[in-house]
C-alpha cells in the first residue's frame, strides 16, 4: 500500500475535472504546501450543462468567470468583483461598468436633454378615403331612400277607392287630375263643381308593355246609378270609389291603384325639379288659363306649366288637345326627376318627395314604392311612343248633356282586350273613325 503521504501531496497539486468552470480552485493558506510563486489561472474547463447560456438585459452574453470584462467608455472605475463568494482573486479580476444614468443611453455621461428630433408623422392610408367613400354610397343608397319613403307615405292622403271586380292581368293605374276649386288650386275655367279635369290609364302588362291610354273628360259613358253622362261627372255624382266602378265597366279592367292628383299641387311639383321644358307650335292668350305662350319651345316655371296643361278653350282641338299637352307636362316632370342632378340632389329630392306626396290623394293600398313603379311605367309608354287615346267614332256627340265624346262602338272593345293582354299596337292609338 502506497505512502499515505504521497497520496495526500497528488490530492493536493491536481485540479479535478469536474470542477465547476466558472469558479477558481481554492487556495490554501498553509504556507507549507503553497508553492512559491503566485498561482497561475487555470484554462476552466466548459462542462455542458444541458442548458441554454443566459443573456444579460442588453442581449449580450456574460462573461466567463476568470476573463476580465474590459470597462466600457464613460466608466469612472472598475469594480472588481472576487471569482467566488467569500474568495477575492487580485490577479484576475472581474470587472462590470457603472449603472447608467436614469434617461441617460447606457455608458453616456449624465446631463440635460438635448432638442430631439420631431417624430415622423404617420402616412395616411388610402383605405380611409374608400371608407368613407363607402359610407356615402350607402347613406344615398340605404338611409335616404328609407328617409324619403316614410316622408311620402306620412303625407299622402288615403281615400276609398277600389271596387270588389275580379283580378285582370296585368297591373292598372287610374290617374285622375281634380279641378277642386281651393285657395291654393286652379283658377275658374267656366265649369262647375268638383270634377275630375284629366284621366289616364296607365297599364303594366304581364308582358312588360307598357301604355298611357287617355280617357277625354268628355267621354259619353253609362255611370252606374246615373244613366249616360260625361265621364268626369262620375267623381261629381260619388267621388272616387264611382269613377273607379264607372272606369272599369267602360275598359274591363281591374283598377288596381287610384291616384287623385291636385291639379294645385302640380306647380310645386314643377318648381322641385326645377322647371319643365314644353313646347307648343302657336301663340295663346287664354284668359281663362291664364296662359301667354309665343309659339316654340320655353322652359316653363310650376305656374305656367299648370295653365299649359289646363288649355283647351283657345285649342282648336278643345279636350283632345289639352290631354295631348297634359302627357307632355308629366313626361318631364318624370323625365327631369329621374335625372342625375335631380337624385344626386338631397334637397331637390326632398322638395320633389315633399311636393308631391302633398299633391296626391291614393288609395288604401297605394304605397311610395308603387307609385314608383308607376313613374317608371310612364317613362316606358313614353319612350316607345304608347301613349295616346283609344279610337273614338265622334267628338260631338250628343247625349243630352252636351257635346260628349263617342268612343268607336266597333273598335273600342277590342282595344281594351289588346290593352290587357299587352298586345296593342302603336297604330291603334290615335284613331278616328268618323261614326264607326
Amino acid at each position: 500500500m502506497p505512502p499515505r503521504s504521497t497520496q495526500a501531496s497528488a490530492s493536493s497539486s491536481t485540479t479535478p475535472d469536474a470542477e465547476i468552470p466558472v469558479f477558481q480552485p481554492r487556495a490554501r493558506r498553509n504556507p507549507a504546501s503553497a508553492p512559491a510563486s503566485a498561482p497561475q489561472p487555470v484554462a476552466p474547463v466548459r462542462q455542458s450543462t444541458g442548458m441554454p447560456r443566459s443573456q444579460g438585459n442588453d442581449g449580450s452574453r456574460p462573461p466567463v468567470s476568470g476573463s476580465p470584462r474590459p470597462a466600457v467608455a464613460g466608466t469612472t472605475r472598475p469594480v472588481a468583483r472576487p471569482s467566488s463568494p467569500g474568495q477575492s482573486n487580485p490577479a484576475n479580476p472581474r470587472t462590470y461598468p457603472a449603472a447608467p444614468q436614469s434617461g441617460s443611453p447606457e455608458g453616456a455621461p449624465s446631463g440635460p436633454r438635448g432638442p430631439q428630433a420631431p417624430r415622423p408623422r404617420r402616412k395616411k392610408s388610402p383605405f380611409r378615403w374608400v371608407r368613407r367613400v363607402l359610407l356615402l354610397i350607402l347613406v344615398l343608397l340605404v338611409v335616404w331612400p328609407t328617409y324619403l319613403y316614410f316622408l311620402v307615405s306620412g303625407n299622402l292622403d288615403r281615400v276609398p277607392a277600389l271596387s270588389e271586380m275580379a283580378e285582370t292581368p296585368g297591373v292598372t293605374y287610374l290617374v285622375a287630375g281634380s279641378d277642386a276649386r281651393s285657395p291654393d288650386g286652379i283658377p275658374d275655367d267656366g265649369t262647375e263643381g268638383e270634377r275630375t279635369d284629366s284621366m289616364m290609364l296607365i297599364h303594366k302588362a304581364d308582358n312588360g308593355q307598357a301604355v298611357v291610354v287617355s280617357l277625354p273628360r268628355d267621354t259619353d259613358v253609362e255611370v252606374p246609378g246615373h244613366g249616360h253622362q260625361k265621364l268626369n261627372a262620375a267623381y261629381a255624382f260619388g267621388g272616387a270609389p264611382l269613377l273607379v266602378s264607372t272606369v272599369e265597366d267602360l275598359t274591363g279592367l281591374k283598377i288596381d291603384h287610384f291616384v287623385l292628383v291636385h291639379m294645385g299641387g302640380v306647380e310645386r311639383i314643377v318648381d322641385a325639379v326645377g322647371g319643365v321644358e314644353l313646347c307648343y307650335d302657336a301663340d295663346v292668350h287664354d284668359p281663362k288659363s291664364e296662359l301667354n305662350w309665343q309659339k316654340g319651345c320655353h322652359l316653363a316655371d310650376g305656374k305656367t306649366a299648370l295653365a299649359f296643361a289646363r288649355m283647351r278653350y283657345s285649342d282648336p282641338r278643345g279636350d283632345i288637345g289639352r290631354q295631348d299637352r297634359q302627357r307632355q307636362v308629366i313626361a318631364a316632370v318624370v323625365k327631369n326627376a329621374s335625372s342625375a342632378s335631380t337624385i344626386l340632389n338631397p334637397i331637390a329630392t326632398r322638395d320633389l318627395a315633399l311636393a308631391a306626396s302633398q299633391a296626391l290623394s291614393v288609395d288604401e293600398s297605394t304605397s311610395p314604392f308603387a307609385l314608383g313603379k308607376l313613374a317608371l311605367a310612364y317613362r316606358a309608354a313614353n319612350k316607345n311612343e304608347m301613349l295616346g287615346t283609344p279610337p273614338i267614332a265622334d267628338l260631338n256627340y250628343r247625349n243630352g248633356h252636351g257635346a260628349a265624346v263617342l268612343l268607336s262602338p266597333a273598335k273600342a272593345g277590342k282595344f281594351f282586350e289588346d290593352l290587357k293582354n299587352g298586345t296593342l299596337q302603336k297604330e291603334q292609338l290615335n284613331q278616328f273613325t268618323n261614326g264607326d
